[in-house]
């Protein structure tokens, strides 16, 4: 039996093209009458408008095009660099136990001291603002026995404890961080963490006058 399916196919294909091509005919010859209908000024106007998207499009074509080719350039430069990266240096045992050390004693004095100072120094203040009654009985050996006032409230005598815990407590910290710091046997390490302990324990001694302060307010 004879196949004709190529025939239809072809014959279909023929009559769209035909179609499509009356279409456009038809389309170009409404566009020219109507071309022929419109005004000069008109014309010229529409061959602006026409223009001036040609260079919209244009410039956009640019723009998409520049930022294309900065991005890859961005790219290579990128790799460029990285492979030229410098290589991270390894530090010995000696002068990472040296580093940690510094680093210890670096925060305390620039994140810890400089609060526990104001602190000790608004402690220093109520003691020196604190005044003394005399009681009406004498005390032993002829002197008059004294007592502080009640001058800070209970509320604000807790907060000035809580702060001296809280400094006890950061500090104490510390101290267990520098005697995780190995000393590798070494003198000049064993010595510079021995005085940095000494130091904070230093500070640890100044906190517990202020608690003896604090039982007197």
């Amino acid at each position: 039996m004879l196949d004709l399916s190529p025939f239809i196919y072809d014959n279909v294909r023929m009559d769209m093209i035909k179609s499509t091509q009356g279409q456009i005919h038809n389309l170009v010859k409404d566009l020219c009458v109507w071309w022929d209908q419109i005004t000069e000024e008109e014309k010229l106007r529409m061959a602006g408008c026409v223009s001036l998207g040609i260079v919209g499009l244009t410039f956009v074509a640019y723009s998409l095009n520049k930022s294309i080719t900065d991005k890859k350039k961005h790219d290579k430069k990128k790799k460029r660099t990285g492979s030229k990266s410098k290589p991270e240096i390894k530090l010995t045992p000696y002068e990472f136990s040296e580093k940690q050390l510094s680093d210890i004693m670096a925060k305390v004095s620039s994140e810890i001291l400089p609060r526990l100072q104001d602190f000790l120094d608004e402690i220093k203040l109520l003691k020196n603002s604190a005044s003394y009654n005399e009681v009406d009985k004498p005390a032993k050996r002829g002197k008059k026995k004294h007592k502080p006032p009640k001058n800070v409230a209970g509320q604000e005598l807790e907060q000035l404890e809580y702060k001296r815990r809280y400094f006890n407590e950061i500090l104490l910290k510390e101290l267990m961080d520098l005697d995780g710091v190995d000393t590798l046997g070494d003198v000049t390490l064993r010595d510079r963490r021995r005085e940095c302990v000494r130091k904070i324990q230093g500070y640890h001694k100044e906190l517990d006058g202020v608690k003896a302060v604090l039982g007197d307010l």
